[in-house]
């Protein structure tokens, strides 16, 4: 006993020895790591092309990661072709990536010496390792010298036969690219995407949609017989292609599908052969269809996504094609999105607060996630009390106004006290219920000793009054009484311009306020002096209205002021002193005009003479359309109110509040339902050749495990989390894996015929739209997906011997007996 307690005490020790040899080396290479990349750039040309002519496999990758390095700091690297083309051909998978990298982007500069190479790269598409021959296809198709098109399009078409779905990924990626050199090409192209459109592999169909967005984006035929198995295979696809496929189908169901009816679900009574029937039933009452239930089906499974912008894409699929009932689905989704990183939060929370502008009543229960937090950033503040003032209602009321009231009183965040200040105005114009005390904290703010806060809440008043003038007489009286202890310029100019703007309800006020702006006229701010004018033309108006002046009355006024506008005395003007018979109104009138028209602005002399002439006829109806209702500039300084309904849900135009220059708007529901037989014959189709496939792999592994009674491999479907992009450099490095285990794995599938690898479960084959994840008629020597995706997790610096007996031990390792589950599939199917 003693002796068996030493050992398995020896072996922990042991154990415990190699982990900490092994986090030591780890260590030693991340220093060593960040010193070479501190020194990537350190470096001159000459040494450079010496390590790219040298004999050492590293000193070619690190002369190559030098290149690429110097590359991204903005520096022309294409002095180096000569020496970098030389390694295009090198055994090294690292060095032959960064080659082919090079040459895409320096390509253009010398076209010459890239065309040196073009038959080394048409080589490579012939080599055994598909991680190479996808390279190869790729690094062609990226080089934009137009005499090589035809080239290009013998490498597609080769691709295109290619039993690696990684190489087919780049042929449809390639085809794209191929177009936009060389349009003359599109009839073949198009021959090429329709055959890889029918690709089982949910990765090539991705590069497939992305390469009819590009050449085909108005041909909606050529999807329809493929729209279920894009339903199907969306969950496989990698995340940019479930926001860019998502995003697809939207547009697809408003133009193709029927408009879902709002109306109640009627259950309906269903005998035991419609149960059993094959044949689907009528549409339900509420008249949605089959094609846009599967839609939603899909749709909704990708809310749960851990990633914003699946869940984004996934809302407005359903925000835009589904019922009002469908949005209650929303709610748990994006509220979980709040917890994203800062980062992320700023983007969500803008699509957010667009659906709740859209459907308030929905939201309003869930308005406690809107809080804000002190260690939110300003962007997501702003955006969380746009959220809150969406939600105000009576229910809540008392909770958010506390806490805006509280944000309003925070002096250590200005821009947070002003946004809270500025959503309270916000609230009382959208309420009016909540309006009495949202004055009430706003007037608290004007009388506050911090001048900001002060300031910002007259410009909030200024907003509310102008909604409802006659409501809020009391409150323009006393801003108008506490004109002197307000600073901001801005706030100043708002209180005189509202003053001016409704002088018709402050007959007391108007003139007095007049006269403290006089007193101060020439240490005003330009856009102050500018609305003290205004306030004294529209009181002399209306004086001159009132009391019934004449139009020549008026016009000796107006002259007597251009008289002593002209008089000058020792080279100065002379100061006007109205007669003891003028009225107070029209002295502070011509007092104002005479200061105006020597102002050092030109602008408020321009406007100076205007409002003379249109002064000189108070009763000429341009005069009254000009100065009373059309308004004045500050009238247009009205908060906006976030309706950026015009863009789409998920898109960067919403974000920018501007539409870029290939943005599109989401088309109206057709009033014209197409392509329902095209889709009924694709699904047909598919699920034919899904049956056939699976008899026939059923009776084939039958056959074989009686006479051997071996045990053959199951492949799963592993999702891809790559994103789809034209120069996506690690794709390279996640299936650069050596060709031995590739070939190791063909050889159990050439032993066991024909292998379901696409079925994961029962439902997946019933369901109309697993065609795309069914590759049960991929023939024996094909290289199937999941043994390229196992290859993953292998390193691109590993030895071949390394490589071997890893591909080769993971096959084994991963092999059980499929022969029950095909059988019992079967059996379910003839049932």
């Amino acid at each position: 006993m003693a002796e068996l307690v030493s050992s398995r005490a020896l072996q922990w020790a042991s154990r415990v020895q190699d982990l900490a040899d092994h986090a030591r080396g780890l260590t030693s290479g991340a220093v060593q790591s960040v010193i070479r990349s501190r020194s990537l750039v350190n470096v001159d040309g000459d040494k450079l092309d010496a390590l790219l002519d040298g004999t050492r496999e590293t000193d070619k990758v690190d002369g190559m990661r030098r290149v690429m390095a110097l590359s991204a700091a903005g520096q022309d690297m294409s002095g180096h072709f000569p020496a970098v083309v030389k390694n295009v051909a090198s055994s090294n998978l690292q060095v032959r990536k960064l080659v082919y990298i090079y040459i895409a982007r320096y390509a253009e500069s010398q076209p010459d010496l890239a065309l040196l190479s073009i038959n080394t790269i048409q080589r490579a598409l012939s080599d055994h390792n598909p991680v190479v021959r996808g390279m190869a296809l790729r690094c062609m198709s990226s080089i934009r010298v137009p005499s090589i098109a035809g080239i290009v399009l013998l490498a597609i078409k080769r691709g295109l036969m290619d039993a690696s779905f990684y190489v087919r990924k780049n042929a449809a990626i390639a085809i794209a690219k191929l177009h936009a050199l060389d349009p003359t090409q599109l009839p073949q192209l198009q021959s090429a995407l329709e055959q890889l459109l029918n690709d089982d592999s949910p990765p090539v169909l991705e590069a497939a949609l992305y390469a009819w967005q590009r050449i085909l984006p108005g041909s909606w035929h050529l999807i329809h017989p493929h729209y279920r198995r894009i339903c199907g295979s969306l969950s496989r696809m990698s995340l940019q292609g479930q926001v860019d496929v998502l995003h697809l189908l939207a547009f697809y169901a408003r133009l193709h599908l029927s408009r879902p009816s709002n109306e109640e679900v009627i259950p309906q009574a269903i005998n035991v052969d419609q149960f059993y029937s094959e044949q689907d039933g009528p549409k339900t009452s509420a008249g949605i269809d089959r094609d846009l239930r599967l839609l939603h089906a899909t749709a909704r499974a990708c809310l749960y996504s851990s990633t914003a912008s699946v869940v984004i894409a996934a809302t407005f699929v359903i925000s835009t094609t589904g019922t009002p009932k469908d949005q209650q689905l929303l709610l748990l989704p994006l509220i979980a999105l709040l917890r994203q990183p800062s980062e992320q939060l700023g983007a969500a929370l803008t699509y957010i607060t667009h659906l709740i502008s859209q459907d308030p009543q929905t939201w309003r229960a869930h308005a406690r996630h809107f809080l804000v937090y002190p260690t939110d950033p300003s962007q997501v503040v702003r955006l969380k009390l746009r959220a809150l003032s969406l939600l105000v209602y009576a229910d809540n009321a008392s909770l958010i106004l506390s806490e805006v009231a509280e944000y309003s009183r925070d002096r250590s965040d200005p821009q947070l006290s002003s946004a809270a200040i500025q959503t309270l105005g916000d609230i009382a114009r959208r309420d009016a219920t909540l309006a009495g005390r949202c004055m009430a904290i706003l007037f608290d703010r004007v009388r506050s000793s911090h001048k900001s806060a002060s300031d910002n809440a007259v410009v909030a008043i200024r907003r509310i009054v102008q909604s409802s003038p006659e409501q809020y007489a009391v409150e323009m009286k006393t801003l108008g009484r506490s004109i002197d202890t307000i600073s901001s310029p801005e706030a100043r100019a708002s209180v005189f311009w509202l003053v001016a703007e409704f002088a018709h309800l402050l007959p007391r006020i108007a003139p007095d306020l007049l006269r403290k702006g006089v007193k101060g006229f020439a240490h005003e701010h330009e856009h102050v002096r500018l609305q003290i004018l205004v306030l004294a033309v529209k009181l002399y108006i209306l004086e001159c209205l009132a009391t019934g002046q004449s139009a020549e009355e008026a016009a000796d006024v107006a002259a007597d002021v251009e008289r002593d506008a002209n008089t000058e005395t020792n080279g100065t003007a002379t100061v006007y002193r109205p007669a003891d018979s003028t009225s107070i109104i029209t002295q502070l009138y011509k007092h104002v005009m005479h200061l105006a028209r020597y102002d050092r602005s030109y602008d408020l002399r321009d406007r100076c003479r205007l409002y003379s002439y249109l002064a000189s006829s108070p009763g000429w109806v341009l005069t009254r359309r000009i100065m009373f209702e059309l308004g004045s500039a500050s009238s247009s300084e009205q908060p906006d109110l976030h309706n950026a309904q015009s863009f789409n849900l998920g898109s960067t135009s919403m974000l920018l509040s501007r539409a870029l220059s290939d943005y599109v708007d989401l088309p109206p529901w057709t009033d014209t339902p197409s392509g329902s037989e095209a889709r009924e014959a694709g699904a047909s189709s598919q699920r034919h050749t899904s049956a056939k496939n699976l008899s026939s792999s059923s009776t084939t592994n039958a056959a074989t495990a009686k006479s051997t009674g071996s045990r053959y491999s199951r492949s799963q479907i592993v999702p891809t989390t790559r994103f789809l992009c034209d120069d996506d450099d690690d794709d390279d490095d996640d299936l650069s894996s050596n060709h031995t285990g590739t070939a190791h794995a063909r050889t159990n599938q050439s032993t066991s015929g024909r292998v379901k690898t696409g079925i994961s479960s029962l439902d997946d084959f019933y369901a109309t739209s697993s065609s795309a994840s069914d590759s049960a008629s991929a023939s024996s020597e094909e290289v199937s997906e999941d043994e390229v995706e196992d290859s993953i997790s292998e390193d691109d610096d590993d030895d071949d011997d390394d490589d071997d007996t890893d591909a080769s031990t993971g096959t084994s390792d991963e092999s059980t007996d499929i022969e029950d589950e095909d059988q019992h599939a079967e059996s379910h199917r003839l049932i």
